[in-house]
């Protein structure tokens, strides 16, 4: 995320929710609309730089919920956080079971996942 962009795209909503308001009090219908569809496309620019992914773990889904492992501004950063804590965590599986078989399979009662989210003001 880069904040001076986050902050440019608030400011520019903002002017053309204004002048929008302005031409529309005016009855310069053709211009609010110009301005309707620049404020719409600094809207779509705003929430693409102000999404953010959460790397989520959930470590026995019969009793826990899910906790955030990290927060990446990437989709990929994300599941490969999640890569890695899938191996440690069967690296941990396999050490305890290393000596007596496990009634279950790795990952039986754990889950993990991705949610997308958009910072707010």
């Amino acid at each position: 995320m880069d904040l001076k962009k986050v902050l440019e795209y608030r400011r520019n909503v903002h002017l053309f929710q204004t002048e929008k308001v302005r031409a529309i009090k005016n009855q310069k219908f053709e211009e609010a609309a110009e301005l309707r569809d620049k404020e719409k496309k600094f809207l779509k620019l705003l929430e693409k730089e102000s999404t953010i992914y959460l790397a989520l773990y959930n470590p026995m889904i019969e009793e826990s919920s899910f906790e955030t492992l990290s927060v990446h501004f990437t989709k990929e950063g994300a599941e490969e956080a999640i890569k890695i804590h899938k191996e440690d965590e069967k690296k941990k599986f396999n050490k305890c079971y290393s000596e007596r078989k496990a009634a279950f399979e790795f990952g039986t009662f754990q889950e993990w996942g991705i949610h997308e989210t958009i910072i707010e003001e």
